[in-house]
């Protein structure tokens, strides 16, 4: 195999997992371009714990945002996919409901045991006409970040791990738990 013939890679990726994988730096980058536009109420500040909600996919960027700025995020940071919320998920909480495509049932499926204990509400989605969580955003007013997967071409949730990593690290960052640092992440 020639390693620089693209007509081959194309050939054996025909779902373009390899181009999803080489634009990871692009999503990157369009999260820290579009993070002035992801606005978290002020109050947001005064929680004392995170709790992500994702399947697979959506919540790989979790564990990446929670080691690389472990040294600084101000509160414990816990990953409960699925349908069921933590005993421990109350007023100071706050809650990242996290579906790449807006549709993943177990995440959706918590919102309103997770409104009713008072936790503080936000959200990562793609914007799409199929998107539940985008609509459900739209109409509750759930802050959060929506994004266009522009540089994921494989449309895989897997594959666009750089929104998720950076998506939610701008929700916790605008919610005063620690600070993205967006000039030395462009250097690298």
């Amino acid at each position: 195999m020639n390693l620089d013939n693209h007509a081959q890679y194309k050939k054996l990726d025909p779902g373009l997992v390899g181009e999803s994988i080489e634009l990871l730096p692009d999503q990157m980058h369009q999260v820290l371009t579009e993070a002035r536009l992801v606005k978290i109420p002020k109050d947001y500040a005064k929680v004392t714990q995170v709790v992500v909600n994702g399947m697979g996919g959506s919540n790989i960027g979790t564990y990446f945002a929670r080691s690389a700025w472990l040294d600084q995020i101000k509160v414990p940071i816990t990953i409960a996919p699925g349908y069921l919320v933590p005993k421990h998920v109350d007023k100071n909480t706050l809650y990242i409901i996290s579906s790449y495509s807006g549709t993943t049932e177990e995440p959706l499926s918590v919102i309103k045991e997770v409104k009713k204990r008072g936790a503080k509400i936000a959200a990562i989605t793609e914007q799409t006409k199929d998107s539940k969580l985008y609509k459900l955003m739209l109409k509750e007013d759930i802050p959060g970040y929506v994004f266009k997967p522009e540089h994921n071409p494989s449309e895989q949730p897997r594959l666009g791990i750089g929104y998720s990593i950076l998506g939610q690290a701008v929700i916790m960052a605008k919610a005063g738990l620690f600070q993205i640092k967006v000039r030395a992440m462009e250097d690298i």
